[in-house]
């Protein structure tokens, strides 16, 4: 509805300026990176990428920031879903989630076994290598 796309929107904006004023914050990284992933077919329109990146780089600055891989690993769930070979790469992520913060490897192990989002019947971008 209207509403939930102008809160998304907001959001996005919210992300962004923080990102501007503190470009290699982690948690302003963070913040993009789920603001990124918010909303309908952002595995579809490749902002599955833009995502990743925001939350690999907040890893860099922060390489213990839990929270980080977490997103990684959401975005990986998510992505595996369509892209079965993506689940090696998922299983890959989850381990470093293990190893940062247990409880929350286990709460991406209970979304993975529940989420059935797909993509019905649209046509999802490749992935590339590109950056943020």
């Amino acid at each position: 509805n209207f509403i939930t796309v102008l809160e998304r929107a907001e959001k996005l904006d919210a992300a962004k300026v923080a990102l501007e004023k503190a470009p290699n914050d982690p948690n302003a990284l963070v913040e993009m990176g789920k603001a990124t992933m918010d909303g309908d077919h952002w595995v579809v329109d490749g902002r599955w990428e833009r995502a990743i990146a925001y939350y690999k780089k907040a890893l860099e600055i922060q390489p213990d920031l839990a929270k980080a891989q977490y997103g990684i690993c959401k975005a990986y769930v998510q992505f595996a879903d369509t892209y079965k070979s993506k689940n090696k790469e998922l299983d890959e992520e989850l381990a470093k989630l293990r190893k940062m913060d247990p409880k929350l490897a286990d709460e991406i192990v209970e979304y993975r076994k529940t989420y059935s989002g797909g993509f019905k019947g649209l046509t999802p971008v490749s992935p590339s290598k590109k950056k943020p």
